[in-house]
């Protein structure tokens, strides 16, 4: 009423309902023929949907570049459990979950190596005896992380307890989402989280948690045909030693029984020797 025009291009209104919607507004005084303010007029705009789309746009903008880094910083590890740690690090950075493991499938076994497991904010020793805890339950034939690792199909669960595939770890967990890792059509192993509420993870969320795993899967199958080429590598050198030790073991054994042989001879041509020095000359020649 004092003449001034008010906007506000991001304003938030709570409805009674407790919905929240964003309104976009702007005031502005009316004017008489006499000049004086006869009133306001007030134009608004509800822009939910538009606020809604650009704050899921900078989500997603913020998730790719947190997997570009991620994907730099498991191309650099050359170890398959460092490459595990990584990757949950980058994911408690993108969801919210309390427990998360990723697991590799040893094609030759079939069994499932635990490679990385959550911290869930605990000190060394606890950490160290909830690993040794957990380590055994990857070896059991049950489980939706082994389910997803065997058939190479993501599960996304809001109820655990109503899923049979499910072996409880932990009586708190609610919500599981375990996606495989893949090279190709070929699955090496799992990636899973876990929470302790109900219906935890979206559609969104298994999306993101495949992503993250098929960046992870490159990098895991390098690590592992590294530490292969390597093991292969160990191998043939302790091939080579053995081998020159064999030929030198040999060569030794030869050696000694050739000097044994000829010692052998030159003792015998030296009692002949002796015998014909001591043998009557025949004076009759």
């Amino acid at each position: 009423l004092a003449g001034a025009t008010e906007r506000n291009e991001e304003d938030p209104f709570p409805r009674a309902s407790g919905k929240l919607d964003w309104i976009r507004w702007e005031i502005r005084p009316w004017v008489e023929a006499d000049g004086d303010i006869g009133g306001v007029i007030l134009f608004s705009e509800v822009i939910t949907e538009r606020k809604r789309a650009e704050v899921d746009i900078q989500r997603r903008l913020k998730e790719l570049e947190a997997l570009h880094q991620a994907s730099l910083s498991f191309s650099r590890m050359q170890d398959m459990a460092a490459v595990g740690e990584q990757v949950l690090q980058h994911l408690e950075q993108m969801m919210d979950y309390q427990r998360g493991a990723l697991v590799a499938l040893n094609e030759t076994s079939g069994r499932l190596e635990l490679l990385a497991h959550a911290r869930m904010n605990l000190d060394d020793s606890s950490y160290k005896r909830e690993i040794e805890r957990v380590h055994g339950f990857f070896e059991l034939p049950q489980g939706i992380t082994r389910w997803v690792a065997e058939h190479g199909e993501p599960i996304r669960t809001g109820d655990v307890h109503s899923d049979p595939r499910y072996l409880e770890a932990d009586p708190t967990i609610q919500s599981e989402m375990a996606v495989p890792l893949k090279i190709g059509e070929r699955v090496i192993g799992a990636l899973n989280v876990e929470s302790i509420l109900p219906n935890a993870f979206t559609e969104h969320d298994e999306r993101l948690l495949t992503t993250v795993a098929n960046v992870a899967s490159v990098s895991i199958q390098n690590a592992r045909l590294l530490e292969e080429t390597r093991l292969s590598r160990d191998r043939m050198a302790e091939l080579s030693r053995q081998l020159v030790e064999t030929h030198e073991t040999e060569a030794r054994a030869i050696g000694r029984e050739l000097h044994d042989q000829i010692g052998q001879m030159l003792t015998a041509l030296k009692l002949t020797l002796e015998i014909a020095s001591q043998l009557p000359v025949d004076k009759s020649a």
